[in-house]
Parts: structure tokens; C-alpha cells; sequence
């Protein structure tokens, strides 16, 4: 039995699977076009929003500690869950 060579630039499996090769690449450059992207933007929206969140967050605690803070300088009475 006889091996033929075969030429590596041989596309003629193209012409084979056109129908699978062409959809595929629509596909292929849908993903990378559309969807990537926008997960991408997705992602740093998110980002945008944990971090306006932890500013939030932060100067709430910041804010809550120094009116304890100056209530026991003064010798006022802080008692309850925000006084822990």
C-alpha cells in the first residue's frame, strides 16, 4: 500500500466542509467580535460598581468611627451594635 504525500498547502478540505468551515467562522468572529467585548465592558462596569461600593462602605465606617470616637472623648454614653 502506497503513502501519498500531502502537500501542507492544501486546502481542498475547504471546498470538503464548506458548509461546517464557513458557519464556523461567523461564529468564531461573532464571538470574538461581539461577545468578548462586551463581556470585557460587562467586567469593568462591574469593577466600576464594587469599587463605588467599597468607597460607600469605607467612608460609612470612617464616618461611624469618628462620631464614636469623638462621643468618648467627650465622656458620652455609646453603647449598642454601632458602638462595637
Amino acid at each position: 500500500m502506497a503513502v501519498t504525500p500531502v502537500n501542507p498547502c492544501d486546502l481542498s478540505w475547504v471546498r470538503k466542509y464548506k458548509e461546517i468551515v464557513i458557519p464556523s467562522i461567523a461564529i468564531f468572529g461573532t464571538v470574538f467580535g461581539v461577545v468578548f467585548p462586551y463581556l470585557r465592558q460587562k467586567n469593568k462596569e462591574l469593577g466600576l460598581v464594587i469599587a463605588q461600593q467599597k468607597r460607600r462602605t469605607y467612608a460609612r465606617f470612617l464616618r461611624n468611627f469618628t462620631d464614636i470616637s469623638v462621643a468618648v472623648m467627650h465622656g458620652e454614653d455609646v453603647s449598642g451594635k454601632s458602638a462595637d
